[in-house]
């Protein structure tokens, strides 16, 4: 620490470029996903008996066969 009571770190150039880079492309996919979610369009109820009827319950898929986004 220095008189002032902040700590001075010393990090190579690149190794924080990379850094830096790493939690922005996260943060980017992070929003892209919640974008995405909200370009789903709602469905109405006679709409989604028509879901059912056809594919059946989520439950009767195994959870190997879909991936989960979780948001």
């Amino acid at each position: 620490m220095d008189n002032n009571g902040s700590m001075n770190i010393n990090i190579d150039e690149n190794k924080l470029a990379n850094l830096i880079r790493q939690v922005i492309s996260n943060v980017m996919d992070e929003k892209l996903a919640q974008f995405k979610v909200q370009l789903i369009k709602p469905v109405s109820d006679k709409e989604m008996e028509e879901i059912n009827s056809t594919f059946g319950s989520p439950a009767k898929y195994n959870e190997q066969e879909y991936d989960s986004l979780n948001i």
